[in-house]
């Protein structure tokens, strides 16, 4: 056997263990992110027993408030020529 021919021989073995490797990291990768874990393997209602429950309020009550705090901030932060 010629070395040229050693040397072709040694570069294509080369290339299909990089060939294989990228195939296994490849698979290992896929592997690992198909798996379940954390929050994702849960149900979206898994947790609507931890959250806390809305305050019931009418809108005409929070649509009060909102005026009262819009009337106050206006009152502190408006200019008054005669101060």
């Amino acid at each position: 056997m010629s070395v040229h021919t050693r040397s072709l021989l040694a570069w294509i073995a080369v290339a299909l263990a990089g060939l294989a490797l990228a195939a296994g990291v490849t698979y290992a990768a896929t592997q690992l992110s198909s798996q379940r874990i954390g929050l994702s393997a849960e149900p979206p209602s898994a947790g609507e027993q931890l959250a806390p429950r809305r305050a019931a309020r009418g809108s005409s009550e929070r649509r009060h408030r909102r005026h009262e705090r819009r009337a106050h901030h206006e009152r502190r932060h408006s200019s008054n020529p005669d101060d």
